[in-house]
């Protein structure tokens, strides 16, 4: 009985182990009941962390930029359409005791920037974050 056992388990682990690598080249996420099938090879996928980076953000930048763009969504001079991420270019810069994080507002095809650096997609400013304690110390809107 123990040998019929033995030879189940090393049935199901062998079937297993075939199942695993038939399908250890592909990934499926759901998306909405949807089914989307990844490529998983090293060298194509940029999941995988090889290969030179298009873009690296330090850590407390990021984290700045994340106080920064708190801050930014309570913004009550920015009428809500204009507060939409993907309408802005964000720069960074710092020095010695801050982050300056500058939601730079795209323009659409033909439009010159108004004064006041405001476009029809979004609105100009700078948050200025103190690096001791990751605080917005300062704003600063253009004209």
């Amino acid at each position: 009985m123990r040998i019929i056992a033995s030879l189940t388990t090393c049935l199901a682990l062998a079937i297993l182990f075939g199942y695993c690598q038939r399908n250890a080249s592909t990934q499926t996420g759901g998306n909405n009941g949807q089914s989307d099938k990844i490529a998983i090879s090293r060298s194509q996928n940029p999941m995988f962390a090889y290969g030179k980076a298009e873009t690296e953000i330090d850590g407390n930048l990021a984290k700045a930029f994340l106080i920064a763009y708190d801050a930014f969504k309570n913004e009550d001079r920015i009428p809500l359409p204009k507060k939409q991420l993907e309408n802005y270019v964000i720069e960074y810069r710092q020095d010695k005791s801050t982050y300056f994080v500058y939601f730079k507002a795209k323009t659409t095809p033909g439009e010159n920037p108004q004064a006041g650096g405001e476009t029809r997609l979004g609105v100009d400013v700078t948050y200025a974050v103190r690096k001791a304690d990751f605080h917005v110390v300062a704003r600063q809107f253009y004209k």
